[in-house]
């Protein structure tokens, strides 16, 4: 494993920047988000951006809504009808993390030639990530 650890952020998806006359930008939360995981992955990696091909494990962790419980003192217990998983779309959230690491874990995402990435519910709400050299020779569909 050439990389593992959790960025402790609420996973927040990629939106489609918005390009003005004047400038391009990230909207709403994403816009908050990713400055402020760029930073912290900044100042937790001290290593040289990996080169080569990669594999990256991501695990996205994320707090259930209040609106998923029971209420009063049966607070604690899921309602029968809530999602088993996050509703966000996990290509989203994997290009969010990605964005994250390129230029300082990686030189480039395109370097990601093995992405695997889940979704999942849990406190508190983080990115798990795992990097390691990826085998460009190996047939992805008997690996």
């Amino acid at each position: 494993m050439l990389a593992s650890f959790e960025i402790p952020l609420l996973p927040v998806a990629a939106v489609r920047p918005k390009v003005t006359r004047w400038n391009t930008y990230y909207p709403g939360a994403y816009g908050e988000y990713l400055p402020e995981a760029r930073a912290w992955v900044e100042g937790h990696w001290q290593d040289d951006a990996l080169s080569g091909p990669l594999a990256v494990r991501l695990v996205f962790v994320m707090p259930r809504p209040k609106s998923h419980f029971r209420a009063g003192r049966n607070a604690h217990i899921v309602k029968d009808g809530a999602p088993q998983h996050p509703h966000q779309d996990i290509d989203n959230l994997a290009k969010g993390a990605l964005d994250v690491m390129t230029g300082r874990v990686y030189e480039d995402d395109r370097q990601v030639i093995d992405l695997s990435a889940s979704k999942t519910y849990g406190d508190p709400g983080r990115t798990v990530v795992q990097v390691k050299r990826a085998d460009p020779k190996a047939d992805p569909l008997t690996a």
